[in-house]
């Protein structure tokens, strides 16, 4: 009998070949491989051949549930405007690719810095050519320009267009989705409720200090920079579960998806750009490295607006100048700010 493992996403056990034949065409085999060997967790033996038999029959395979699924997917109206680039907008991605029977619109805006960019350089850096293909400079200022005047009038993303309104803010777009379709980012239980909105609370103390760091010019600041992160990043550490596979429990809860973007994206700039280590001084340093690998290696997270570390860590780098250009930006050499720097060099 083939071995069953359960599929974080939806919580249901089936085989290898079902998870295979399910991520084909999304994910590359190796990472299929390691999704299924690290992630979709043993079924725990119930009884003897009875129980295996039962568990058989309810589980259909993953390639005929997807096509079931899809049959019952409401025929959405929804639109929602993102940037792969922006952690805020993967917020809402995330939390929609979590929702089942879900599946909005995805239109790209783009984010005032790459206007610069393009406008600067080219259309091809900071993630603008593989959203915007062919997209000159003035058409994407145009693009930009109407979504402030019809979407959201800060020309900021995350924005979900709905058939009674618009809505705004990450967290609020997030929460929004999940009510709308019933979902299950945020327990019913209200005292786990309340525990997945602190988590949520102090993880947003944690996002100045994040950027502050990152963008920090001076060298000798960076240590206590760096001692005003590790604070905040321990105040939201304790106040998730100590143990568990997310933020609380075996699935994702609205706190998984408020910080899991930002996790992912500064464990992998902090090293390169400041050789810092997001989670190093941590108290419970590897409870939050392993929260940030179970949240980053889910299909869900990259599954709407995919981009890969090497496409984060270039998009970013005007961050870590500054937002300093070179007064002659040419290839190799766009920036004048700090850039790439040892920790406190």
């Amino acid at each position: 009998m083939s071995e069953r493992r359960t599929d974080p996403d939806d919580g249901v056990a089936y085989t290898y070949e079902d998870i295979c034949t399910f991520y084909k065409g999304k994910f590359k085999k190796k990472d299929i491989d390691a999704y299924w060997e690290n992630t979709c967790t043993n079924v725990k033996a119930k009884g003897k051949a009875k129980a295996k038999a039962k568990a058989e029959a309810k589980v259909e395979p993953k390639a005929k549930a997807k096509v079931k699924a899809k049959a019952k997917v409401k025929q959405t109206k929804d639109v929602l405007y993102t940037n792969s680039v922006c952690p805020f907008a993967h917020r809402a991605v995330y939390a929609a690719a979590l929702l089942k029977d879900y599946d909005p619109k995805i239109i790209f805006a783009p984010l005032s810095g790459q206007l610069k960019w393009a406008d600067k350089v080219d259309t091809t850096g900071m993630g603008i050519g593989k959203m915007f293909p062919d997209k000159s400079s003035a058409e994407l200022a145009s693009l930009k320009a109407q979504y402030i005047e019809d979407i959201n009038a800060s020309g900021e993303v995350p924005s979900l267009k709905t058939e009674r309104g618009i809505v705004i803010e990450s967290e609020i777009v997030a929460e929004y989705m999940n009510a709308a379709t019933e979902g299950k980012l945020l327990p019913n239980n209200p005292l786990l409720a309340a525990k997945v909105r602190l988590a949520m609370k102090r993880f947003n103390d944690c996002v100045p200090v994040l950027y502050g760091l990152l963008t920090n010019q001076d060298p000798a600041a960076d240590e206590e920079k760096a001692k005003n992160l590790t604070e905040k990043l321990s105040k939201f550490a304790a106040a998730i579960d100590k143990e568990g596979e997310y933020c609380f429990g075996k699935y994702p809860t609205l706190a998984d998806v408020h910080c899991g973007p930002f996790l992912w994206r500064f464990s992998l700039l902090l090293p390169h750009y400041r050789g810092f280590d997001l989670f190093s001084g941590l108290p419970n340093a590897e409870r939050m490295q392993k929260l940030n690998e179970k949240i980053s290696s889910s299909p869900a997270f990259q599954k709407l607006t995919p981009i890969t570390d090497e496409e984060i860590t270039a998009g970013y780098e005007v961050y870590a100048n500054g937002f300093k250009w070179a007064d002659t930006p040419k290839e190799g050499a766009y920036f004048g700010g700090r850039g790439q720097a040892p920790f406190g060099k």
